[in-house]
C-alpha cells in the first residue's frame, strides 16, 4: 500500500496498534506537503467512532488556532494504489509535526515565570476550543507537545480526532490522574473537567511531577515547603497563583469558574499581569463548509432506499430533489456523496453542470471515475468511441473539447454505447449517480438520463439523485424528459423547505463557531432571510465585511456593534453581494477580478503570474478572501484552485470591469496562456474571444479543424470551420470555406446543410463576381444532386456550367466537370459513353487529384457491375479504395470497400470474403462513428449469417 485515494503517498509508518496505523505521508494535491494519516483498521474500529467522526469531522475541521493540531480530512479509502479499494477502510488526516523531546522532559527547565506563561499558552488553546462549542475532555501532559516558534516555545494540544480515538484503546493511568472525580463517576466531559485537568496540569508544571496521585496533598505539601525551596519572588507568585489552582482542582458541588476567562480574570488581578487568552485571528472567522442543518429526515429516506437497493429490495429509482434558489440542494447533494461513500456505495457525481448549453464536463467527471474502475478489456472495448466524444479521456488531452450532440441516428448510438459501458463497467453491482443543476442539462444528458432509467429498470441496480427546478424557458425536450421520469412509480419527489427559526440559529452558531445559539442575530436575521441558507451566508458575510459582527478582544464572543434595531440586514441577495465588495482593498478586487475573467478555477501561481505581485501578497489575500467566504478552494489533479464562491457575484464582478479593460484583460491572459505548457485550448481561445482578438480566434479555430480533419472527427471539424467562416472578411476565403463546409456535410449526410451552405457561397461569389469559385460552387451543387439522384438538378447546374463557363482553365474544375458528365450518362444507362469520359480523366489526372481520379474509378465499377464484369469491377474499387483513402476522403473509401463486398457476397458467392469487406466497413464506422454505413455492414453480416443458417 502506498496511495491512498490517489492523494496521500505514504512515507513511513510512525506507529501502529490494534485500532490504528500511524503514517506520515505526502499530500500529492498540496505541494507534497507532510501530514499524518491516521488508517482505522475497520475490523477493530467501533462504529460509534465512525458516526462522531461523521457528524463532528466537518466542525473539527473548521478549529484553526496554531496552538492545536488542525485535523483536514476524513474519509473512505475507494483506491489503494490507483486500485478500487472493496474492503471497508477508514482515515483521517493531521497537520505534521515531528515530536521529538516529550512536553514534560522540558518543563523541568521552566522557571515559576515561564511555568505561568506555559500555563497561559495552554489555557488560550483550551479556551478557543471552548468557545468554538467544543470540549476537549482529555487534558493531561501527554497530550501536549511542544514547538517552536521563533526562539519561543509554544505548547500545543494533541487534534481533537485523535483525542476521541484514543478513547476506544488508550487507558494510560498516568493520564487518567488528570480527570475530574465527576468525570471518573461517569459525566459527560464539559468545561468544568476541563478546568480541573488545567489545575492539575499547572501543579504537575510547578512540581515538575509527570502527574498527581493525591491533588490535595500535593498541593498542601507545595505550600508548606514553599520558604524552603523557592526563591521570593516565585514565593510571592506562588503564593498568588495557589488559592486558584485550589479552586481550579476543588470538587465541590457548585464550581467558581464558569469559564476559563473567568479564571484568568482572576489570575491577572492576582499577579498584577496584562494577560490575554484571546486568540482573536483564529477567533474572528466565518466558516461557511460546516455540518447541514435541517435535512435529517430527508437523508435518512435517501439512504434508507439505498440500503434497500443494494439489499436488492424493492426502493425509488429516481429521486428529485427541489427547493428554491439558495435552499441547499448542492449542500444536500454534497452531503449524501460524503455519506454514501463512508458507506462504501459505489457513487458517481457530478456538480459541474453550468448554464454554457452543454453538459460535457459532467459526463467527463462520471466517466473518469468508471474509467479508473473498469477492468481493462472492458475498456478496450469501448475506448475508441468513448476518446471520440470525449477526447479528454485519453491521457495526454486532446486539441479541444467539444460538443457531443450530433444528428439523432448518432445520438442515439452515442446513447447505447454509454449504457453499454456502465453496464460492464458496473457488472451488476448496485451505483448511485448523483447531478446537480439538472435543469441547466442540454437535451443528450436528459435524454441518456432517461435512457439509463428506462433500460436499466429491469437491472433494478442503479439510482439516480438529481437536484433542480423547471426551467423558465419551457424548453420543449426538458419538460418531456422531466415529466416522463416524475410519472414513474418508483420516482420520489424530495422538496427542501426554508429553515425553521430554531435551525436558522444552529446555522448562525456553526458560522460563527459558537458554543450558545445567538437568539437575538438570529432573529433578526431570520425576519428578513426567511431561512434560507444562501440568504443567511451572504447576509452572515456582509455584517463581516461591515466590521458590523466582531470578536470582542476582552472575552473572546462575537458581538454586534450596534443595537439590535438599529442593525440593517440587506433586501436581497444580490444587495448582499455588492456590499461584499465594499472596503476591499485593491489587490482583493485584482484578484477577484482576475478569477473572473476565467471560466475556470485558477491557481495561486496563476493569479501571481497575472498581476505581477509578489506571491506572499496573493497568499494572503486568497487566505482573506477565503476567510471572507467571498472565494473558495477546490481540490483538482493539479493542486488546489479558487473561484469566486457565488455565480452571481463572479457575474457582478465580470460586469463591474468597463469594456476597454476588460478586453485588455483577457489578451494579458491570453499572452501567458501561450507561454504555459498545460493550457487548455478552449480556456485559451476563450480568452481571445474576450480579448476580441478574431485573428487569433481564427487561427486557432482552423488550426483546431485541421487536427480534427486528420482524426476523421468530421462533426467536428465542421463545428470549428463554421466558427472560422463567421470571423472571415475576405469574401474570397469566405466562400472557399463554405464550400469546404458544404463538402463535409455531404460526408455526413448532411445534405440540408450542405445545400444551405452551398446556396449561401454561391450568393456571396455572384455578389463579388468571384468567377472561380462560382464554377466551384455549381460543380459542388452538382454533385451534391448526383448522390441523391436528382437528374434534373444535377442537369441544371451543368448546362448552368456550359452557359457561363464555355472554356474551363482550372483542371481540377475540369475533371471534374467531366465526371459530372459521366455521371449524368451512367445514370441514363449510357454506359460507353460514360465510359470513355470516365477514361479520359484518369488519363488527364494522372496522381494529382487522387479523390477525383478513386471517385472515377467507382463510377468505372459501378459500369463494370452493370455489364457484368465483376472481376473488373473489384479492380476498380480496389483501386478507388486506395486513393480514396490516401485522399482522406472516408465515405468514398467506405463505399469502395463495401461495393466489393456485395460483389463477393451476390455475384461470387464467396461469403467469408464478403463477411471480411463488411466488418471492415463496421469497424471503420464505428471508430469515426458513422452510422448509416455500419448499420449497413450490419445488416449485410446479418442477410449472410441468415442464408447460412447461423442464427
Amino acid at each position: 500500500m502506498e496511495v491512498i485515494n490517489n492523494r496521500y503517498r505514504l512515507v513511513e509508518l510512525l506507529e501502529q496498534n490494534r485500532i490504528v496505523s500511524i503514517y506520515l505521508a505526502m499530500d500529492l494535491f498540496h505541494e507534497n506537503r507532510y501530514v499524518q494519516l491516521n488508517l482505522l483498521i475497520s475490523e477493530y474500529t467501533p462504529s460509534s467512532l465512525i458516526h462522531f467522526f461523521e457528524k463532528q469531522f466537518i466542525a473539527i475541521k473548521n478549529l484553526s488556532s496554531k496552538r492545536i493540531a488542525r485535523n483536514e480530512q476524513f474519509g473512505a479509502v475507494t483506491f489503494v494504489d490507483n486500485k478500487p479499494y472493496t474492503e471497508k477502510a477508514f482515515f483521517y488526516t493531521v497537520e505534521f509535526d515531528r515530536k521529538n523531546e516529550s512536553y514534560f522532559s522540558l518543563i523541568k527547565q521552566f522557571s515559576i515565570d515561564e511555568v505561568i506563561e506555559q500555563f497561559i499558552e495552554i489555557c488560550s488553546a483550551v479556551h478557543y476550543v471552548h468557545t468554538s462549542g467544543f470540549i476537549y475532555g482529555s487534558l493531561n501532559l501527554k497530550a501536549i507537545y511542544p514547538m517552536k516558534q521563533g526562539n519561543r516555545l509554544l505548547p500545543k494540544l494533541k487534534d481533537l480526532a485523535t483525542i476521541e480515538l484514543e478513547k476506544y484503546f488508550h487507558h494510560d493511568l498516568e493520564n487518567s490522574y488528570f480527570n475530574s472525580p465527576k468525570l471518573l463517576a461517569g459525566i459527560e466531559p464539559n468545561i468544568e473537567t476541563d478546568m480541573y485537568a488545567l489545575g492539575l496540569i499547572l501543579l504537575a508544571m510547578i512540581t515538575k511531577q509527570a502527574y498527581i496521585e493525591n491533588p490535595k496533598q500535593a498541593l498542601q505539601s507545595l505550600e508548606d515547603n514553599l520558604g524552603q525551596s523557592y526563591r521570593a519572588h516565585d514565593r510571592h507568585r506562588l503564593r498568588n497563583l495557589l488559592p486558584i489552582i485550589k479552586k481550579m482542582i476543588g470538587t465541590e458541588e457548585d464550581y467558581p469558574y464558569l469559564t476559563i476567562q473567568d479564571m484568568i480574570t482572576e489570575l491577572r488581578e492576582s499577579l498584577d499581569t496584562d494577560i490575554s487568552i484571546i486568540e482573536q485571528e483564529a477567533l474572528e472567522k466565518l466558516h461557511f463548509h460546516t455540518r447541514i442543518i435541517g435535512r435529517d429526515e430527508e437523508l435518512s429516506y435517501v439512504l434508507n432506499n439505498v440500503q434497500n437497493m443494494m439489499s436488492y429490495k424493492p426502493s425509488k429509482r429516481i429521486i428529485f430533489v427541489q427547493g428554491e434558489n439558495g435552499i441547499g440542494k448542492t449542500r444536500f447533494l454534497q452531503e449524501l456523496h460524503y455519506l454514501l461513500e463512508l458507506r462504501k456505495v459505489t457513487v458517481y457525481a457530478s456538480f459541474h453542470l453550468g448554464s454554457t448549453g452543454s453538459s460535457k464536463n459532467l459526463w467527463l467527471d462520471i466517466l473518469q471515475k468508471l474509467i479508473s474502475q473498469t477492468d481493462y478489456s472492458i475498456l478496450r472495448k469501448y475506448h475508441a468511441e468513448l476518446v471520440k466524444y470525449f477526447p479528454e479521456l485519453e491521457k495526454g488531452g486532446a486539441p479541444t473539447s467539444l460538443d457531443y450532440l450530433t444528428d439523432d441516428n448518432s445520438e442515439y448510438r452515442l446513447l447505447n454505447r454509454i449504457g453499454a459501458f456502465i453496464n460492464d463497467s458496473l457488472q451488476g453491482r448496485p451505483a448511485v449517480f448523483l447531478i446537480d443543476d439538472l435543469h441547466l442539462a442540454d437535451r443528450f444528458t436528459l435524454n441518456l438520463l432517461h435512457y439509463l432509467s428506462m433500460n436499466n429498470s429491469h437491472q433494478n441496480n442503479l439510482m439516480f439523485i438529481v437536484s433542480g427546478e423547471l426551467r423558465e424557458d419551457g424548453e420543449k425536450d426538458f419538460l418531456e424528459n422531466y415529466h416522463l421520469m416524475k410519472k414513474r412509480l418508483d420516482t420520489s419527489i424530495i422538496r427542501l423547505d426554508l429553515l425553521t427559526e430554531d435551525q436558522v440559529a444552529e446555522m448562525i452558531r456553526q458560522i460563527l463557531s459558537l458554543s450558545y445559539k445567538p437568539l437575538r442575530l438570529t432573529e433578526k436575521i431570520y425576519a428578513r432571510s426567511f431561512g434560507n441558507p444562501l440568504f443567511i451566508q451572504e447576509i452572515m458575510k456582509d455584517l463581516y465585511s461591515r466590521r458590523l459582527l466582531q470578536v470582542n478582544k476582552d472575552n473572546g464572543m462575537w458581538s454586534v456593534l450596534l443595537d439590535y434595531n438599529a442593525l440593517e440586514i440587506p433586501e436581497s441577495i444580490e444587495q448582499v453581494l455588492v456590499n461584499q465588495l465594499r472596503d476591499l482593498e485593491k489587490i482583493a478586487l485584482q484578484i477577484l477580478e482576475t478569477i473572473a475573467i476565467y471560466n475556470k478555477p485558477v491557481s495561486k501561481n496563476i493569479m501571481s503570474e497575472y498581476l505581477e505581485l509578489d506571491e506572499v501578497l496573493i497568499h494572503s489575500t486568497v487566505d482573506y478572501l477565503v476567510q471572507k467566504g467571498i472565494i473558495h478552494q477546490l481540490v483538482s489533479d493539479y493542486g488546489f484552485l479558487f473561484d469566486i464562491y457565488n455565480k452571481v457575484l463572479k457575474r457582478i464582478v465580470y460586469e463591474a470591469i468597463d469594456a476597454k479593460t476588460k478586453i485588455t484583460m483577457h489578451a494579458h491572459a491570453a499572452a501567458l496562456m501561450e507561454k504555459a505548457s498545460d493550457t487548455k485550448i478552449e480556456e485559451l481561445i476563450h480568452q481571445y474571444e474576450g480579448a476580441h482578438n478574431w485573428e487569433k480566434c481564427l487561427v486557432y479555430y482552423m488550426d483546431i479543424a485541421k487536427q480534427l480533419h486528420v482524426q476523421h472527427e468530421i462533426r467536428k471539424e465542421v463545428q470549428y470551420l463554421q466558427k472560422a467562416e463567421r470571423l472571415m472578411v475576405n469574401p474570397y476565403e469566405k466562400t472557399e470555406i463554405l464550400v469546404k463546409i458544404g463538402g463535409l456535410c455531404i460526408e455526413i449526410n448532411q445534405t440540408e446543410q450542405a445545400l444551405k451552405t452551398y446556396k449561401y457561397a454561391l450568393e456571396i461569389a455572384e455578389n463579388h463576381d468571384l468567377q472561380d469559385l462560382i464554377l466551384k460552387v455549381h460543380l459542388e451543387l452538382g454533385n451534391l444532386f448526383a448522390t441523391s439522384y436528382k437528374v434534373d438538378n444535377l442537369k441544371h447546374y451543368l448546362q448552368k456550367i456550359d452557359e457561363n463557363f464555355p472554356i474551363i482553365l482550372d483542371r481540377e474544375s475540369r475533371l471534374e466537370y467531366k465526371r459530372l458528365q459521366a455521371l449524368l450518362l451512367n445514370i441514363k444507362n449510357q454506359l460507353d459513353e460514360a465510359d470513355i469520359i470516365l477514361k479520359e480523366i484518369i488519363a488527364e489526372s494522372g496522381d494529382d487529384f487522387p479523390r477525383i481520379t478513386g471517385r472515377t474509378y467507382l463510377l468505372l465499377g459501378f459500369s463494370s457491375v452493370q455489364n457484368n464484369r465483376y472481376d473488373e469491377a473489384i479492380r476498380y474499387f480496389k483501386k478507388a479504395m486506395k486513393l480514396l483513402e490516401h485522399a482522406g476522403y472516408l465515405k468514398g473509401y467506405l463505399g469502395a470497400i463495401n461495393n466489393i463486398g456485395i460483389i463477393s457476397q451476390s455475384f461470387r458467392n464467396e461469403f467469408d470474403e464478403a463477411i471480411n469487406y463488411f466488418e471492415k466497413v463496421r469497424d471503420i464506422s464505428e471508430k469515426y462513428g458513422i452510422f448509416e454505413t455500419e448499420i449497413q455492414a450490419l445488416n449485410s453480416i446479418g442477410r449472410i449469417h441468415a442464408t447460412a443458417y447461423l442464427f
